[in-house]
């Protein structure tokens, strides 16, 4: 198959979102999969994809809804390269352009969801934006062939109950993680005594990729000042 991947979001540190294209890549390209990918920056990281595929870039689609160069880039690509499936990744302008020309070119669309819940339960007027959310995708999926991964049983929910998409269009695929990116020796607590402290203590933590973009010295600033509060008194 011709595989084409968008994904408008290309931070300056690759993450744990790119560990797992790189291992899903490797694994389509020895099953003798064709991968095409659109980013909106050049990053050293993402040039490990030119020994797997052909990358390309379209810089003013990055945080966008819709961009007509993104829209005209993917249809050029989808012509060029007789795409099979496009997988979109984060944001709305790569989801937009692939919905509508899944439908105009016959295409399989795969958007990968995991921020839309928070997108449609946050800011003014919820009742509003969850209206809009339901005509705009009501609208989309007439249009186009779109299928949806969510992360969670709670984004498969939202997608269901807030947007009204049908539910065997959605499938559960959660987060990856990398097995080989543990090393040395694992240090486990064991359960019984996580329960005990969770049950005595209030309990605080971060479970995040440890990059910069990531920001844990705030965390270990802000863990300063709340153990010194009496109600907060065990930090873990």
């Amino acid at each position: 198959m011709n595989i084409l991947y968008i994904n408008d979001f290309a931070p300056s540190f690759p993450g744990s979102f790119f560990e797992s294209l790189d291992a899903l890549s490797s694994r389509l390209k020895k099953d003798n999969h064709n991968l095409y990918y659109i980013f909106p920056l050049e990053r050293e990281y993402i040039k490990r994809l030119d020994e797997l595929g052909v990358v390309y870039y379209c810089p003013t689609f990055m945080g966008k809804k819709f961009d007509i160069n993104l829209f005209k880039l993917t249809y050029r690509v989808c012509k060029k390269e007789n795409i099979d499936i496009i997988h979109t990744n984060f944001g709305f302008g790569g989801f937009f352009a692939a919905t509508i020309l899944s439908g105009i070119l016959k295409i399989k669309h795969i958007a990968h969801e995991r921020s839309l819940s928070s997108n449609l339960d946050s800011g003014y007027n919820i009742r509003i934006k969850r209206f809009r959310a339901k005509v705009l995708f009501g609208v989309l999926n007439f249009l186009g062939d779109t299928s949806y991964i969510a992360i969670s049983n709670e984004i498969k929910e939202n997608l269901i109950n807030q947007i009204e998409i049908d539910k065997n269009k959605i499938i559960i695929i959660p987060n990856a993680v990398i097995s080989n990116r543990q090393n040395g020796e694992k240090k486990n607590l064991e359960y019984s005594t996580v329960k005990k402290i969770a049950l005595t203590k209030k309990i605080i933590g971060m479970v995040a990729h440890f990059g910069p973009h990531k920001d844990h010295k705030i965390l270990v600033d802000v863990a300063a000042m709340v153990i010194k509060k009496p109600r907060m008194s065990y930090f873990y």
